[in-house]
């Protein structure tokens, strides 16, 4: 009729937490080296039971499903025929089974249990199965139902074994103390909690396994202040159990010890260590996940974990059915959700401010795109005048050196006939045959006269712009264009054959064809005239053959 041992896969869970307490924390005390020892691996191994948590709560329908299923098949065994025996330990375990699960149930198969101890007529079954009728009760919120109840046992130690007499007073004891953390005042909480260490005291003289002994002086040391030994007690008990109803109030109360001596760290990871085994138990224990969700919201202000584990324990409590769970619950839920809510808020601020800065930075973007586009542009335009500027200076220099050497030719070539005329001349002075003089000059005057000369000055300029005078002629109306052999120019088109050239001033015009300077000017007033495009027709003349 003891309690339960737990699966073998909680022995898992104990040996991890074993390796954990001889790694981290070797010795449990105050002293500055257990703080700093905790702290060197505390981050990895909190790091390591998030993930064991979030994969734990994924299965957590999968573990209940489970339970179920067993609990289904000890409830057809229960129904079947079998011993008194038989029965009694079934519907026991039945009990164990819904105790940190579903109230309705385990207060319904209590009272069955308390019916087969009746039927059997022994004092030990019936005060073993009012024990746990009574407690359950107490689990579920029902402390001065629970209290009546337990009150009512009459207990004979004499008459009764061991075990049952100090299963009843750690339940009683047990009692009162969440009575006393219920009511949560000075005075009646404080009486409470004297009474609870009262009947946990009498449960040491009939108690002989180091587990519950420890846990039982831990307990006490609690209610009375003294953490470190409470702590100690608490430790020795967690290294001697394998039962996972007892492994979850190891956990949460060392964690809820670490908190008030201001070892959240720890405190964190035991809370993660115990909400783990109740997941992994389905026990529908809201405290592990509770205590975790306060201890992340303000200690490391992870609000919205924080607020899905309080969901978490706020639908474990509700789905148990435990009223005082759910009011503790109640008043934490509301600060949690107008933290998430400020958060949230926040975050649609922070969100809509980066949405805005986002729009400015691709208008400066865009405005930049455009702006470079536009320079672009300009440098282009620039590039294309910059490359008809070149075409225009090397038009420029192809004509100066094409007239530069075509005139050092003539030049030379007069120099040569001057030279030539010069010795002649004076050979005919030297003989005084000043009649042969008439015939040099004549033949000279006939070498350089203008008819030669513009001959050559048309040549020469025909075969830097052979297509001047067809584009010339586009300039004008079909019926004004000027008809050349090709190969010379005539009196009209050497005066814009100048201009082409760069020669603009009508008086050098004139001089360099030996034409007045009105008739230059009459030349170029009549032809601009008649001209398709009168105000841009020099202009255009500038441009033939670029």
């Amino acid at each position: 009729m003891g309690i339960r041992r737990s699966p073998d896969s909680m022995k898992v869970s104990k040996c991890i937490f074993r390796l954990f307490l001889l790694v981290c924390i070797p010795a449990f005390s105050l002293c500055e080296s257990y703080a700093g020892g905790l702290i060197g691996s505390g981050e990895k191994e909190s790091s390591r039971l998030k993930e064991e948590l979030a994969e734990a709560l994924s299965r957590k329908d999968q573990y209940a499903q489970q339970k179920e299923i067993r609990l289904e098949d000890l409830k057809r065994c229960l129904k079947s025929d079998g011993s008194w025996e038989e029965r009694f330990r079934i519907c026991n375990e039945i009990c164990d089974g819904y105790l940190l699960y579903l109230f309705d149930s385990v207060y319904r198969y209590s009272v069955e249990l308390c019916r087969l101890a009746d039927q059997r007529g022994e004092n030990a079954c019936r005060v073993y199965a009012r024990t746990k009728y009574g407690y359950a009760l107490a689990r579920g919120g029902f402390f001065k139902e629970a209290i009546d109840s337990l009150s009512a046992i009459r207990i004979s130690p004499n008459e009764l074994p061991d075990s049952v007499t100090a299963n009843y007073y750690i339940c009683l004891g047990r009692t009162y103390h969440d009575l006393a953390d219920y009511t949560k005042d000075e005075v009646f909480s404080q009486h409470y909690n004297i009474l609870g260490n009262r009947f946990l005291e009498q449960s040491l003289d009939y108690l002989n396994d180091s587990m519950r002994i420890a846990y039982v002086r831990g307990k006490m040391a609690l209610k009375c202040g003294r953490l470190d030994d409470a702590k100690k007690m608490y430790v020795r008990a967690l290294e001697n159990c394998d039962d996972p109803d007892w492994l979850t109030i190891f956990y949460s109360t060392l964690a809820f010890i670490d908190r008030n001596l201001g070892l959240n760290e720890e405190a964190e990871l035991y809370y993660m260590y115990s909400a783990i085994n109740d997941i992994k138990a389905a026990f529908r224990e809201s405290v592990a996940l509770r205590g975790l969700a306060s201890m992340l919201f303000y200690h490391e202000n992870e609000v919205d974990l924080a607020t899905q584990y309080i969901h978490i324990a706020l639908d474990d409590a509700t789905a148990y059915g435990t009223r005082h769970r759910m009011n503790v619950i109640g008043t934490l839920l509301p600060i949690f959700l107008n933290e998430k809510l400020r958060l949230d808020e926040s975050r649609r601020h922070a969100l809509l401010l980066c949405f805005v800065l986002s729009i400015l930075v691709v208008a400066v973007l865009v405005f930049a795109a455009g702006n470079a586009w536009i320079q672009l542009k300009k440098l282009k335009a620039s590039r294309l005048q910059l490359e008809v500027t070149n075409q225009k200076l090397q038009e420029a220099n192809r004509i100066k050196e094409s007239y530069l050497g075509h005139y050092l030719d003539i030049s030379a070539e007069i120099v040569s006939q001057l030279d030539d005329f010069v010795i002649r001349a004076n050979h005919k002075l030297d003989q005084k045959q000043y009649d042969g003089l008439r015939p040099l000059l004549k033949d000279l005057t006939r070498q350089r006269n203008k008819k030669v000369i513009f001959d050559e000055f048309d040549r020469t300029f025909l075969s830097l712009f052979p297509s001047f005078v067809e584009e010339f002629n586009r300039l004008l109306p079909e019926h004004e264009q000027i008809d050349t052999d090709g190969k010379s120019l005539n009196p009209r088109l050497r005066i814009f054959a100048l201009i082409r050239l760069g020669i603009t001033d009508s008086e050098q015009i004139a001089r360099a064809l030996g034409y007045s300077l009105n008739t230059i000017y009459n030349y170029r007033t009549r032809v601009r005239n008649k001209a398709v495009d009168p105000k841009n027709f020099e202009a255009n003349i500038q441009k033939i053959g670029l």
